[in-house]
C-alpha cells in the first residue's frame, strides 16, 4: 500500500510529536508515555470514540486475526498507536481519507471475492487503502504502481506486465489477483506465527521479516507479532498499526464519523477495454454529464481510462450496459458502502488544529 496514509502524499514521515513519540514508545524509549490516555476522538458525526473502545475493537480484530492474547502493556502500547491514527483519519485527515474510501467501494467487493477464493484473511482489503488509498494509477517515487504498489519485478513474478506500452500493475483486476498471490505466498510463510508479520513483510519484504523472526527467537504462534515487535524496522512498526486502523475504519465507517450511503443503489461495471464516456452514455441511457459526476476521474478523459476500469453508474443503467457489452462484470457494492456526498463534513470547523499528522514516505516493495 503505497502513497498512502490516507493523506495521499507520496511522502510518508511522521511529523508530530506525538505521533513520534508513541512510535518511539512502541520501541520501548519513553514508558512515561504510556501512564496517558489518549483523548478521545470526535469524529465528523459528533460521535466521540474513546481510547478503550479503541483498545477493545482492536483486541476484536487481533483475535480475528488468530493473533495469541497479548500482556496488557503490549496491547495498550499498539493501542495507543492505533488511536492515533484513527485520530488522524478521523480528524484533520479527514477529507482525503473519506475520498479514499469513496474510491475504495469501487474495488472493494472485488478484492473480498479475490480474498475469500484464496482463503486468506479478509482484513487484507484494508492493506490498498494504506499502500495507494484506492488509486489504482498512482506511481511512487520509488517506482512502486497501482492499488498494490508493486515495484517491476515483483509485479513481473507474480503475473503482471510491465512495459512501455503495457503497465498492468494499473489494471485493478490484475493488480489484485497479484497481490492476493503475494498475500497467499506470505500468509503461508508467516502466518502460523502471526498474520500481522504477512503484513509486516508486504512492507519490508519477506526477506527482511525472516531475518527479524530469526533475530528474535519466536519459532511458534504462541508467541505473536508482540514477542518481534522490537526488532522489526522503524517504518514498519508504524504500517501494521497504519495497516489495522484502516481495518477498523473499514469494518465500521459509520462508527468513526463516515456516512454511509443512503442514495439509490449503484453498481460497479467493469469494463475489460476502453470505452468512451459519449458511448457509455448512450449504452446505458444515462446523461454524460451523470457518467462524469459519478466518476470525476473521467472528467479529464473522453474514456475510461485503463483496462478493467470500474465504473459507477446506477444498477438499472449498469445492467443496461453489460447487457449491450459482453465484456463487462458487475460488482456490487461494497458492504457499507460510503456516502458521495461531499457536504457531509458539517460538524467538522474549517481550518480546525489537529494534534496530529501522518505523512506518507515510500518504500521499496
Amino acid at each position: 500500500m503505497q502513497c498512502s496514509s490516507i493523506r495521499l502524499s507520496c511522502y510518508r514521515k511522521i511529523s508530530v510529536s506525538l505521533l513520534s513519540l508513541l512510535f518511539l514508545c512502541v520501541s520501548g524509549f519513553s514508558p512515561q508515555i504510556l501512564a496517558k490516555t489518549p483523548k478521545p476522538i470526535i469524529t465528523a458525526s459528533g460521535h466521540k470514540v474513546t481510547f478503550s473502545d479503541t483498545r477493545k475493537r482492536l483486541t476484536g480484530l487481533l483475535g480475528e486475526l488468530g493473533e495469541p492474547t497479548w500482556s496488557s502493556k503490549e496491547l495498550k502500547r499498539m493501542s495507543q498507536t492505533v488511536h492515533a491514527y484513527l485520530s488522524a483519519f478521523s480528524g484533520r485527515q479527514y477529507d482525503s481519507t473519506l475520498a479514499a474510501l469513496q474510491r475504495g467501494d469501487r474495488y472493494r467487493a472485488m478484492i473480498r471475492t479475490k480474498l475469500a477464493s484464496a482463503k486468506v484473511p479478509m482484513a487484507f482489503e484494508a492493506l490498498p487503502m494504506a499502500e495507494s488509498a484506492y488509486r489504482f494509477n498512482v506511481r511512487s517515487k520509488a517506482g512502486a504502481v497501482g492499488l498494490w504498489q508493486f515495484m517491476p519485478a515483483s509485479a513481473r513474478h507474480y503475473g503482471l506486465h510491465v512495459g512501455k506500452t503495457l503497465d498492468e500493475r494499473t489494471d485493478p483486476a490484475r493488480a489484485t489477483d497479484a497481490g492476493v498471490k503475494y498475500l497467499k505466498f506470505l500468509n503461508r510463510k508467516f502466518g502460523q506465527t502471526s498474520v500481522l508479520l504477512s503484513v509486516a513483510a508486504y512492507n519490508a519484504g519477506e526477506g527482511r521479516i525472516a531475518r527479524v523472526i530469526r533475530k528474535s527467537g519466536v519459532k511458534s504462534k504462541d508467541r505473536g507479532y508482540s514477542h518481534v515487535l522490537r526488532y522489526l524496522p522503524k517504518e514498519t512498526r508504524g504500517y501494521v498499526p497504519e495497516f489495522l486502523a484502516a481495518a477498523l475504519i473499514l469494518k465500521d465507517p459509520k462508527h468513526f464519523g463516515f456516512p454511509i450511503s443512503k442514495q439509490r443503489p449503484h453498481r460497479y461495471v467493469q469494463i475489460v477495454q476502453p470505452l468512451s464516456v459519449k458511448k457509455v452514455a448512450e449504452i446505458s441511457k444515462i446523461p454524460e454529464k451523470e457518467v462524469k459526476q459519478l466518476n470525476p476521474e473521467l472528467k479529464k478523459y473522453g474514456s475510461t481510462p485503463k483496462n478493467n476500469f470500474f465504473l459507477r453508474i446506477p444498477s438499472e443503467a449498469a445492467l443496461q450496459l453489460h447487457k449491450n457489452q459482453r465484456k463487462t462484470k458487475i460488482w456490487k457494492t461494497a458492504r457499507n458502502p460510503i456516502t458521495f456526498d461531499s457536504s457531509i463534513r458539517k460538524n467538522h470547523v474549517a481550518g480546525e488544529k489537529s494534534i496530529t499528522q501522518i505523512l506518507y514516505t515510500v518504500r521499496k516493495f
